[in-house]
């Protein structure tokens, strides 16, 4: 039987073996006697006792609660013989004949921060120059404001590098005694750095000031030193993430096979996340362009193949001819919220997935939570104006043109250079595929009519205009029916129409709409102006309007037929 020892490593106790405790010992040994006349060897030894108390705490379990010789083995496999130390590798290392490979992770980085560290922290993980992640951010901050989103979203989701293991892990080097070493020596010439700064300092001090500023010198100086004493201590701390992960190295074959396919699995699932994690960032920032035009207002032009914004925000067209509620700031907050949240979520996510982050459950709670307050908020304060959309109020004028002195109707806009005007000049308009366009102007709505022909059932040309509206109630209905004003008129052979119905001025939209039904008698013709394809919702679905417009059409018992010379 073997004899035990109980030993402390780093200030935790463990329990090994008689032969595992004279390797380590000697290992140890070797250490001390490597880094005995290099300047921070001491810290650096700490360091790598620190981390071998990682690894060690890390292979014991329920069952195993000694220290074997294949723990210590696996330890200096990992670590690597202080002699290794001159053979330089970039992204992996040898020990004892074997390849380790390291794990890039991301961190936000402390030593060359501006603000958070994100970029560049996102510079030594793509081996990029930090200037180049600012100004991508700057642009990108330029663009509806997505770099914003972006940044903050990596700032809460990306951890800050605060120690030796996580700057090494940052730019992707093995966390071995090759790369410890070269971590102390780089705070070492950071000191140095430091100290003959304040060194400058301080003989400027003494030359162009009193001797009283020496002592805020020597303050400072003293702080500093403290701060990278603290970092030497803290290298004890700092070595167990990514050893914890190894697997044990003594397994059997079918084990081996096991760990390949648990291998092949993670690596799919993982190519799986970072692809959706694109689809998501994308269509995040996608939505994020789409919001700040139609949201914020703040791109001119901006159309859908269903519903278009023009030079108005959402929350103005709300408030202005759609929406009831005295609590218009609150209802604008609220469907802020409603609708950033969701956005803002699916770049959060997609950044996550991409750069394998972990969760952030107390903001998802959050988020939620206030996602649905918002909805409940929207949902509360629209109800009146849901309300107002209850009853359908429907009216039918028929009239005959039966003063016509020709076979052939003309259909032409009419005041057609005073309807480009108010194009021209509108505040806005938001297109509905099926409602038309909505033009606001000076408070008052205008919204875009629909034409159809149709057989008529007697000898004369007649225009039959159908109207409707909703309101709460039947009496509301008909008041905002009368309130619903178009225009036509037959002048000679040509009958004018009005492109656009318009609403009593600060009148709400409640779903009206206005319909021009021309009824054409078998073997007559019409003849419809060019500008008229301009305008109006078609809806003689036999032709298109661009086809319709600036031709001969008569009726025949199949419908209207083409006359003009191709």
């Amino acid at each position: 039987m073997k004899k035990t020892f109980s030993i402390n490593i780093n200030g935790q106790l463990f329990n090994i073996d008689e032969d595992a405790f004279e390797k380590l010992n000697d290992y140890l040994k070797t250490l001390k006697k490597h880094f005995k006349d290099t300047e921070g060897g001491e810290d650096i030894v700490n360091d790598i006792e620190a981390r071998i108390a990682e690894i060690l705490k890390s292979r014991l379990n329920d069952i195993q609660q000694i220290v074997v010789l294949s723990d210590v083995d696996f330890c200096i496999e990992t670590l690597g013989q202080p002699f290794e130390m001159d053979e330089e590798s970039d992204n992996e290392t040898y020990a004892n004949g074997k390849r380790s490979y390291s794990k890039k992770r991301i961190f936000r980085d402390p030593d060359n921060q501006i603000i958070g560290g994100v970029a560049s922290g996102l510079a030594a993980y793509f081996n990029m120059d930090p200037v180049i992640i600012r100004l991508i951010f700057i642009l990108t901050i330029l663009i509806g404001g997505v770099g914003i989103v972006v940044y903050l979203t990596l700032w809460i989701l990306t951890p800050l590098a605060t120690t030796t293991a996580e700057k090494i892990e940052m730019s992707g080097e093995n966390v071995d005694i090759q790369s410890i070493e070269k971590k102390v020596r780089e705070e070492l010439e950071r000191l140095k750095i430091k100290i003959q700064d304040f060194s400058n300092e301080a003989g400027d001090v003494i030359k162009k000031t009193q001797k009283e500023s020496i002592p805020a010198i020597e303050k400072k100086f003293n702080k500093e030193m403290e701060t990278f004493k603290d970092k030497m201590h803290n290298f004890t701390n700092e070595a167990g993430d990514v050893l914890k992960k190894k697997k044990k190295d003594s397994v059997n074959g079918f084990n081996q096979m096991g760990h390949a396919v648990y291998n092949i699995t993670r690596v799919f699932f993982r190519a799986l996340a970072i692809i959706i994690g694109f689809v998501f960032l994308i269509v995040g920032i996608a939505l994020s362009l789409v919001f700040a035009a139609t949201y914020l207002g703040i791109i001119p032009n901006f159309q859908f193949d269903e519903l278009s914004f023009i030079t108005i925000s959402l929350p103005e067209f709300l408030t202005q001819y759609i929406i009831t509620t005295p609590y218009q700031m609150t209802m604008n907050l609220a469907l802020f919220l409603v609708i950033a949240i969701p956005i803002i979520a699916l770049i959060f996510n997609g950044i996550r997935l991409i750069f394998n982050l972990g969760r952030q459950k107390e903001l998802g709670i959050g988020t939620t939570i206030l996602w649905t307050i918002a909805l409940f908020v929207v949902i509360t304060l629209s109800l009146k104006t849901v309300e107002q959309f209850k009853i359908e109020s429907k009216q039918i004028r028929v009239e005959s043109l039966n003063t016509l002195s020709s076979d052939t109707l003309n259909i032409a806009i009419f005041n057609p250079e005073y309807n480009k005007e108010i194009v021209r000049h509108s505040s806005g308009s938001v297109y509905f595929e099926d409602k038309g366009t909505m033009i606001s102007s000076h408070n008052i709505f205008y919204g875009s009519p629909e034409i159809t022909f149709k057989k008529a059932e007697n000898t004369d040309f007649e225009i039959s205009v159908r109207t409707s509206v909703r309101g709460k109630n039947n009496l509301e209905a008909d008041a905002r029916l009368s309130n619903t004003k178009y225009h036509f008129e037959l002048d000679k052979n040509t009958l004018l129409l009005d492109p656009f119905f318009t609403l009593t001025r600060n009148e709400k939209w409640r779903d009206q709409q206005v319909r021009f039904e021309i009824l054409i008698p078998e073997g007559k013709t019409i003849y419809i102006d060019k500008e008229m394809r301009n305008y109006f919702q078609w809806e003689y679905w036999s032709h298109s309007k661009r086809r319709m417009a600036g031709n001969y059409w008569i009726m025949t018992s199949e419908g209207l037929k083409n006359t003009s010379k191709n």
